[in-house]
């Protein structure tokens, strides 16, 4: 294992395996200046515990098997959210992200015939918060 100052870490990129509950609140709740927090290429199905990081600015969670936008709402400064290659159906749970500037949708695993879907509210949020 590594050693760092938790109060003055900026950027975390970790595996499923080193986080062990994903984004379990342990030694990662004391990280109140990570702003960028890289989570791609994991096992991760649900966005959870993520209430410690509120100054996060980019998430990573690219090529994971996440199905639902779900507890984000305490990030309030999020401006990039990369969600490519998962299993979201439907874009909804972004209309309490004041500072989404970007979301990254792409490549979503659907089944056969399914298209991705977006909820007004999400839209309103992404077209409202858009320079």
């Amino acid at each position: 294992m590594f050693s760092f100052d938790r109060s003055v870490l900026a950027l975390l990129k970790s595996s499923y395996s080193v986080l062990g509950d994903f984004g379990s609140e342990g030694d990662l709740s004391l990280c109140k200046n990570l702003r960028v927090l890289y989570l791609y290429d994991n096992q991760i199905s649900q966005i959870q515990n993520l209430d410690f990081a509120s100054n996060i600015t980019h998430l990573y969670l690219q090529n994971n098997c996440i199905t639902c936008i779900e507890n984000l709402s305490s990030l309030k400064n999020l401006e990039k959210l990369y969600l490519g290659g998962n299993c979201i159906a439907v874009v909804e749970g972004l209309d309490k992200l004041e500072e989404i500037r970007e979301l990254h949708i792409e490549s979503q695993h659907l089944p056969h015939g399914e298209k991705l879907l977006f909820d007004p509210r999400s839209l309103r949020s992404l077209a409202v918060s858009t320079p």
